[in-house]
């Protein structure tokens, strides 16, 4: 199978492909297993919390407010 057809099968990037290739090629298929998930590894905020915040935002916003981005960066260093 070519790169082009595995990156239009799979939805990856021509370099993704390449190092997951490379990588099975030098250690075999238990390279390509990861017991890791991806996820919010870099959250400063709960999901829930980011959540809240962002929805106070939007009403702000919604009822006739000017929210600029300074606004909105120290609402979220106050959280």
């Amino acid at each position: 199978m070519t790169y082009k057809a595995i990156i239009e099968l799979v939805g990856l990037s021509h370099d993704t492909i390449w190092r997951l290739v490379k990588k099975y090629k030098q250690e075999g298929i238990s390279a390509l297993i990861q017991d890791r998930r991806g996820g919010r590894r870099a959250a400063y905020l709960t999901y829930e919390e980011e959540t809240e915040f962002l929805k106070e935002q939007l009403e702000s916003s919604v009822s006739g407010e000017i929210v600029t981005i300074n606004e909105i960066h120290e609402a979220y260093q106050i959280k």
